[in-house]
């Protein structure tokens, strides 16, 4: 999983909080985030906008996921 969301990570770097999660959200659950979600997930990552490491969490956060993992 961490080399999964590293791959994931850099795909999305150097663009705005919000544009990454989004694409982070749709390239893990297929989705775009609700509100709710983009707002953690902005949260996460714009105290290091644009540094790899909160990115690779949100990634991982996602990799790892119910959502990610189950079909329902």
């Amino acid at each position: 999983v961490p080399e999964s969301a590293r791959a994931h990570a850099k795909r999305v770097e150097g663009g705005t909080a919000e544009d990454g999660a989004k694409a982070l959200f749709r390239r893990a659950l297929l989705r775009d985030p609700t509100a709710d979600e983009l707002a953690v997930a902005v949260k996460l990552v714009r105290p290091r906008e644009g540094a790899l490491p909160a990115w690779e969490l949100l990634a991982q956060a996602l990799l790892v996921s119910n959502e990610f993992l189950f079909l329902n």
